[in-house]
């Protein structure tokens, strides 16, 4: 709280996907607010309100709730890089408090499996695998803080309720590869931000003030004897490690969907986390790894790295594309090292009989 930490996407950005960055099924926060292909889920969202004011443990209603978020009303809007002109006081609260009540009652029953036959009408598979989309673009977010203010007001502790932040992580457990324990709720900034901290290591290494400007590709790295394996020790996709001659690679399971959450976690990187472009990093070294196109996808797809479910084609393009648009002006240092080993492992041969890698 405090600092612009959601941002609407620079257009070189944005133009590279728009699908990528635009909700299909549910707008969040004011970026959207009043997009009519969404208008379908207002009427959803205002019954999600009743049924939360309705299930809280204290005696709430409709006006405690506005009051409660106009308290915070200057600190939600600070929380856009924008300013929300289009919006009044009222309405504003209104959109947030709605949007945060969705959000905390659609968590609860997604837990426990309180749907309603409602719900068994509406929220059909595909619309509820889409909303979940939706909920991580960049664009589309509340601040973590103001959801959790709401939830404490209507379930104190001691309600036999989780908490926000374990209903968060249970809702999107399926991008938790690393099984990470539920964080303090003041480290997440919002549910963008929250999967970005999902592929990070547990210890980040330092940022080299420099970077990498041309690497050998996987092909050729093979054509001179560098062995590559699937590091399958690690659920952290990060995890890379080059020794004597073998550089291993955490599997990566190439879902239809990768190609919108890696754009957001990288707008979210190039926004807000200057010098500390981890996810960046890694997206740029797998280009250059792949830079060679088919062939070295299909290298990579054999030693069982690169887990894909559809067109080559598209997954070589979607990889050497992400770079376009991207500013990194320092990488981090076990990348830098990796790369600067495999360069010298390709120009000059011999080089690893007097160094241990």
């Amino acid at each position: 709280m405090g600092e612009y930490c959601i941002y609407k996407l620079p257009d070189p950005l944005r133009k590279l996907n728009e699908e990528a960055h635009n909700p299909q099924v549910i707008s969040i926060g004011p970026f959207h607010y009043g997009n009519k292909k969404l208008k379908i889920m207002e009427k959803h969202k205002a019954s999600y309100l009743e049924a939360f004011i309705k299930r809280a443990k204290i005696n709430i209603c409709k006006e405690d709730l506005e009051h409660a978020v106009k308290g915070f009303e200057k600190s939600v809007r600070h929380c856009y890089a924008e300013t929300i002109d289009h919006l009044n006081s009222d309405d504003f609260v209104t959109m947030i408090l709605t949007d945060a009540s969705f959000i905390i009652e659609l968590f609860i029953r997604n837990m426990f499996g309180h749907w309603s036959s409602d719900d068994k009408i509406k929220l059909k598979p595909w619309l509820a695998a889409r909303m979940q989309l939706d909920f991580i673009l960049l664009e589309n977010q509340l601040h973590f803080f103001i959801i959790d203010k709401l939830f404490d007001l209507a379930f104190p502790s001691g309600s036999g309720l989780p908490s926000f932040v374990e209903l968060t992580f249970e809702y999107f457990s399926s991008y938790n590869r690393q099984k990470m324990s539920p964080c303090p709720k003041s480290e997440i900034f919002h549910f963008a931000d929250l999967l970005r901290k999902f592929y990070l290591p547990p210890c980040l290494p330092y940022r080299e003030p420099k970077i990498i400007e041309h690497m050998y590709t996987a092909t050729q790295l093979v054509e001179v004897g560098l062995k590559f394996e699937a590091d399958r020790s690690s659920n952290c996709l990060l995890a890379l490690d080059y020794k004597k001659g073998v550089l291993k690679i955490s599997r990566f399971i190439l879902e239809d969907d990768i190609e919108l959450y890696v754009r957001n976690i990288l707008a979210l990187e190039q926004c807000h986390y200057p010098n500390q472009e981890y996810v960046t990093d890694y997206f740029i070294l797998l280009d250059f790894l792949l830079n060679g196109g088919e062939k070295d996808l299909g290298l990579l797809r054999q030693q069982g790295i690169l887990v894909i479910g559809f067109g080559n084609k598209y997954i070589t393009n979607f990889i050497n594309n992400l770079g376009t648009g991207m500013i990194n002006s320092t990488m981090n240092s076990k990348y830098y090292d990796i790369c600067i080993k495999l360069r010298k492992f390709y120009e000059e041969p011999g080089w690893l009989e007097y160094i241990h890698a």
